[in-house]
């Protein structure tokens, strides 16, 4: 399998688990697509993600499009097409970008695949925290108002997706980090069958650049490492985060594309 199929499986896997957020929320595996219905009214949480590799100049990522929004549009939810660039030729990136507007969609973010076999030793003096599972109704309220806070996104919004307890009870392990019982930083990790994925990586802007999240990231990983020692690490990176996770021994090995319905 090649490194850019294992984050992309993983990362099916964790927006898989956004399905468990709402009583109604389902996944549809159709074909080349993962569409997961997360039962929200968030777009950004309602996903269609491309699962393999579109032959060079078929007709199958407009088939595919036109399937996510024939899906999401029955459901009458906003909704969000992630793909890999690398799923595609490259003289078909710019139709699909294209064939995505034309459907209404636009352009939110573009992330790189990044993937890591072990993590490089830490190039500066790390913060002592008090590092704490995310596990009752406080740490995921604080889970959700870090996540409000460094995403600029509502803080209601932030708690439906995040406060409740069936997204925690599935194969997400959250993590936050306590500086004098401040809540300062997030982390998640998944473990799929080929990697462990690390997801929700956030501090809050008066504390960011102190080393805090990498901090956390470190134990998150050890912690996953546990289960899956011999499993490789992958992210999807912020412009924000990039150059720490380079830092970190982690090599971008593709990119990714996420475009949101109005």
């Amino acid at each position: 399998m090649r490194e850019i199929d294992v984050v992309n499986d993983n990362l099916r896997h964790a927006l898989a688990t956004f399905c468990r957020i709402g009583k109604a929320g389902v996944v549809t595996d159709a074909g080349q697509l993962s569409l997961v219905y997360a039962g929200v009214p968030y777009s950004l949480f309602n996903t269609a993600l491309l699962t393999a590799p579109v032959p060079t100049q078929s007709n199958g990522f407009h088939q595919g499009l036109q399937q996510a929004a024939a899906y999401f549009d029955s459901l009458q939810a906003p909704w969000s097409m992630w793909f890999c660039e690398q799923f595609l030729a490259a003289g078909d990136r710019r139709r699909a970008k294209l064939l995505l507007a034309t459907r209404g969609l636009r352009s939110l973010m573009e992330a790189p695949a990044m993937i890591a076999s072990e993590l490089a030793p830490a190039k500066r003096p790390l913060p002592r925290l008090d590092i704490r599972p995310v596990y009752d109704e406080q740490s995921r309220l604080d889970f959700s108002s870090i996540m409000a806070t460094a995403f600029h996104v509502p803080l209601e919004m932030s708690e439906e997706v995040y406060a409740g307890q069936r997204l925690w009870e599935g194969p997400f392990t959250g993590w936050l980090a306590y500086d004098r019982d401040r809540a300062v930083s997030t982390a998640c990790t998944i473990t799929s069958p080929g990697a462990i994925g690390i997801y929700a990586v956030a501090t809050r802007p008066p504390e960011q650049g102190r080393g805090y999240a990498e901090s956390l990231m470190r134990h998150a990983v050890a912690h996953a490492r546990r289960q899956a020692p011999d499993l490789p690490l992958v992210l999807q990176s912020s412009s924000a985060g990039y150059n720490l996770y380079v830092q970190m021994g982690f090599r971008n090995v593709g990119q990714y594309v996420v475009y949101i319905s109005n």
